[in-house]
Order: structure tokens, then sequence, then C-alpha cells
């Protein structure tokens, strides 16, 4: 299993470290300051809303004392006991009449002089007389209420005690209204025989009663079992935060639920009435954290401002440092594939010119030694060469004497002359022009003239078979590479007195060309090409050729490298295959 490593460039490792040094400490200086700003934000806010909270509590408790007080001064009235006087009757109608005046002395004295808002009072006997603060169209009142679900629930409610709040409930009037009711109930006790003999109601709108309070405020009011009583602004408040608030200490007044935070994402602030109900606020924390939002938003605009900053400076800046050095690998790469390139100067710090410089210098002195080297190299290729080439001139002069000799004593004197023409030609400028390569097409011409004189040697036994394309005629190879292949076939391969057949063929490889001599002469076992140790190799491959295999093999080795081959076939009786193959040149 491979493990792959990654190596972060100084572009990253510094805007990584810009990052974290500059734009993290100010994130996180800044989110300490937002949520410092934000406890002391919510901790104002409770302390503002508890405030309010009080002074609205206050305000209704004064209206609720005000409903007790009121219904205690019916009580003491001695015109309240007549009207309820088990032994009158309501049939007795110019007392009753009478009793309705005095109701409405009553209402004078102790209501419409204290009272911004009437509310609305009933004073139920139990002798079926009642006087209320309202009218009922002429109907009988005891019947009216009587047959009203609302007014029986009230009732049945005043059985539990002497003094009860009842709520919510419809209003007893006949004035249609729907909003949720506030009753304050009273039995009404004789002082003599200490029964009860009426009730006494006073009743008011809880609307009106938190008017206060409702102002642009969401709250509860629930009893103490925390069932709701009355809800403002479709406020809802979870059944946790209202036991809570039931069972809240209220020695401060006021009492703060919910300070973690997780619910409905509001502040809950509670108080409890005159009459031990709870009233339950409920706060968004929007409310007040609406413009601490806003700049929690610029906050995070600015640090995200800061952190693009930071990634373009530290871009530009390692940029300035990195460009020279980019540079200065690109001229290190080219001078690596040969190509000495010129290096212009950078303007940049003094540390990196410094170091510009000396590249500059080092790459200068490189380039001075390469083409020494360079210099070196090719006198010692062009010493190689003519080592190479030193082999193949006089041997073949000694061979070509070898034959103006046996020529000479048999008197063959046109012979003579064609072999010293084409010995001449060998010996002329044409065949050593300054290029060391030739075409294929100069080669066979040389070839024609070595053969001229192997045919004037060995009349009818040497045949030669040329097929080149015209093609390949201006491909360039080592010169003198056929002759010593032909001359290989010759001297190896002919035997007794039978002629010999050789075939000079080439074709076309893509981006090479091969060029075959063969023949059918005695051929041989030998393999001088595969030799495993270079010093017999050589020995091998001279005795075999001549002048050998090798020489052919390491003049193309020279020009060409390793893009150029030789590969030789022989077997004893099938004759002997020399095959060259060199990559294009024209």
């Amino acid at each position: 299993m491979s493990t792959k490593i990654t190596r972060w460039t100084l572009r990253s490792k510094f805007i990584v470290i810009l990052l974290l040094f500059g734009v993290l400490p100010m994130i996180v200086i800044g989110w300490a300051g937002y949520n410092a700003s934000k406890r002391t934000i919510i901790h104002q806010a409770m302390e503002i809303q508890s405030r309010l909270l009080e002074q609205t509590v206050a305000s209704v408790d004064s209206e609720l004392s005000m409903y007790q007080m009121l219904a205690g001064s019916f009580g003491q009235e001695e015109s309240v006991r007549q009207m309820l006087d088990p032994e009158s009757s309501p049939d007795d109608l110019k007392r009753y009449i009478k009793e309705w005046d005095l109701f409405n002395q009553l209402m004078s004295k102790l209501v419409f002089t204290k009272f911004k808002k009437t509310p609305s009072i009933i004073i139920y006997g139990y002798n079926r007389k009642v006087f209320t603060s309202w009218g009922a169209d002429g109907s009988r009142l005891a019947d009216y209420l009587d047959s009203k679900t609302e007014f029986k629930k009230v009732l049945e409610a005043g059985s539990g005690g002497r003094f009860v709040w009842v709520t919510p409930h419809l209003a007893f009037d006949p004035s249609s209204a729907t909003e949720p009711m506030l009753t304050y109930e009273a039995g009404y006790t004789d002082a003599k025989t200490g029964k009860e003999w009426g009730k006494i109601m006073i009743s008011s709108s809880v609307a009106a009663l938190v008017e206060d309070l409702a102002s642009n405020n969401q709250f509860i009011i629930a009893k103490q079992d925390g069932s709701p009583v009355y809800s403002a602004s479709d406020a809802t408040v979870p059944a946790e935060i209202l036991q809570e608030a039931v069972a809240a200490d209220y020695g401060k007044v006021t009492a703060v639920l919910n300070q973690g935070e997780s619910m409905n994402n509001s502040l809950y602030i509670s108080a409890k009435l005159l009459n031990d109900w709870v009233v339950v606020k409920e706060i968004p924390y929007q409310n007040f954290l609406s413009e601490l939002g806003q700049i929690r938003n610029i906050l995070l605009v600015i640090i995200g401002l800061c952190a693009l900053l930071s990634i373009l400076l530290g871009h530009l800046f390692t940029g300035r440092i990195l460009r020279p050095i980019k540079q200065m690998v690109r001229v290190m790469r080219r001078i690596g594939s040969g190509e000495w390139t010129h290096l212009p100067l950078i303007r940049t710090d003094p540390e990196l010119d410094l170091l510009q410089r000396s590249f500059l210098s080092m790459t200068s002195d490189l380039k001075e030694l390469h083409e020494r080297m360079e210099v070196e190299q090719r006198q010692k290729l062009e010493l190689e060469l003519q080592t190479l080439q030193s082999q193949i001139h006089p041997h073949m002069i000694k061979n070509t004497l070898a034959v103006i000799s046996g020529l000479a004593l048999h008197g063959q004197m046109e012979q003579i002359r064609e072999v010293v023409h084409a010995l001449g030609y060998f010996l002329s400028s044409k065949i050593y022009p300054e290029n060391p390569l030739v075409t294929v097409e100069e080669d066979l011409d040389a070839l024609q003239h070595y053969l001229t004189i192997m045919q004037i040697r060995y009349p009818d036994r040497i045949h030669v078979l040329i097929d080149v394309p015209d093609a390949l005629l201006g491909q360039r190879i080592p010169r003198f590479t056929l002759q010593p292949l032909v001359e290989n076939s010759i001297y190896h391969g002919m035997y007794g007195e039978a002629p010999i057949h050789i075939w000079i063929q080439a074709y076309d490889i893509s981006d090479t060309f091969t060029i075959t001599v063969s023949d059918n002469g005695a051929g041989t076992v030998k393999r001088p090409l595969e030799a495993t140790v270079e010093v017999e190799k050589v020995e091998q491959m001279q005795t075999y050729s001549g002048i050998g295999l090798s020489n052919i093999q390491q003049r193309i080795a020279l020009y060409f490298g390793g893009a150029a081959t030789l590969h030789f076939e022989s077997s004893p009786g099938s004759g002997a295959q020399v095959e060259v193959t060199l990559p294009k040149r024209q």
C-alpha cells in the first residue's frame, strides 16, 4: 500500500499563518465581544422588563383591590340588607322599586365617583331579588340570570368559598359581548343570623383590566393549577414555563424564567397578582437583539473581508518571493534539456536579488563549461571517426593493389586502367566531403566503383542486386557503410569457384529505415555480435570480417546513438545477412 505525502507550498503555508494568527484571533475576539454584549443586553432587558411588569402588576392589583373594597362597601350597607332580606319578595313591587332607588344611590356613591370605567355589578339575593348595573329588556332579572349558563357556572364556583375570583366567562348582560370576563364574587352574610342571603358580584373585562399589560406584549394569565385564564396577542407559553411560573418564589415580586434561552428563543418573566394568579410575559430575544444581530452581520462581513485580504496579501507577498524562484526553476529545466536560456533580472527584494544574481553567474559558468565539454566531445568524436575511417581506407587500397598486381602479371592493361580509375575515385575529394554523413545514393555510387574492382578480379563470380526505393536514396548514412558489408560477403562468402549472389535492399519503417546486405555464400557458425565479453566480441568480429562489423557498429553508434542497430545472421551453407537500422535524416 502506497502512502501519499502532500507537501504544502510556501504560499499556502503563509496564507494559513496569516489566517491563524491574524484572522482567527479577530474571530475569537469578535465572537467573545458579541457574546458578552449579548449577555449584557439580555441582563439589562430582563431588569427593564421586570420593572415594567412590576408596575403593570401593581396597577392591576390596585384595580382588583378596588373590586374587593367595592364588594365590601356594598356588604356594609344597611340598604343591601333590606334588599336581600329573605322575608321580602320581588312581588312586592312597591318595595322592590324603592330598593332599586336605593341601589342606584349606592352606585352613585360607591361606583360612579371612583371608577373611570364602570364595572358590571350584580347583587343577587336568594329571595329572588336581583339588582344590576344594567337592564334586562324588561325581563325579570332573576329569571334572566337563571337562564344564563355562564351565570350558573359563576354561581356554582362561589359555593366553594365566601370570596372567589372566577374567570374566564362570558358577560351576563345582554350586550352580547364575547370577550372573557373576570368576576369577584363575595357572599353576603347577615351579621345577626350568620346566614348567607345572596351574592355580590363585581365583573369586568379581562382585557380592560390588563389593558396596560396588553400593550404590545405577549402574556398569559394562569391559575394556581397552571390552567390558562387569559392570553394576549395569541401568546403561547409552554406548559413547562407555566409550571415553573406557578412554583416560582415571588419574594422579589417578579421571577425570570427560562434563562437558558432554550424554549422558543424567548425570555419569560412572571409575577403574581393579588388573587394569586400568575402573569407570564413572553419576550422574544429578537426584540432586543435585532440591532446586535446587525452588528454581528457587519462583524462577519468585516472578518470575511479580512480573510480575503489576508489571502490576497499572502498571494501577492509570496508571489513576489516565488516569481524569481520559479523563473530560475524554469531555466534549470531548460538547461537540463539542453536549452541554454538567458534569464532577465526581476525586481525583487535584496535577498532574492542576491540569489538571482548568484544563479545568473552560476548559469554563465555552467554554459561556458558545457561549451568547452561540447568542443572536447566533438574533437574526441572526430578523432574516433578518423581512427575508424583509417581502418577502411588502407585496407581497401591494399586489396586494390593486390588486384592490380595480379592483372599486371597477366598483362591485362585495359582492366588495370579500369581498376586504377575506380581507385582514383576513392582517393578523390568526392567521397571525402567535410560532412561525415553521405546519402544512400552517394554510398551506392562508391560501392559501384568497388564492385568494378572486385568483378575485374573475380570475373563472372560476383553478382550484386540492388533494390533501394527512390524515397530512401536521399537518407543520410555514415560514408563507407555498404562497401565493408559487401566486402565481407565477397571474401568470407565465396568458396571454391562457385559464384556468389549479393542482395542489397532497403525499406521504410516509420521514423527509421533498414538496409540489408545478404548473400548465398558459405556462411559461418560464429555470432560475433552476441559475444558476452567486449574484448572477445571485437576480436571475433574482426576475425570474421576483416576490419570487422565492430567498425560499422561503432560508427553508427557514434552518429546516431541508441537509435541505430546492427543485426547479423548466418549459418553454414546458407549465407549471411547483415541488417542495419538507422533513423531518418535528410
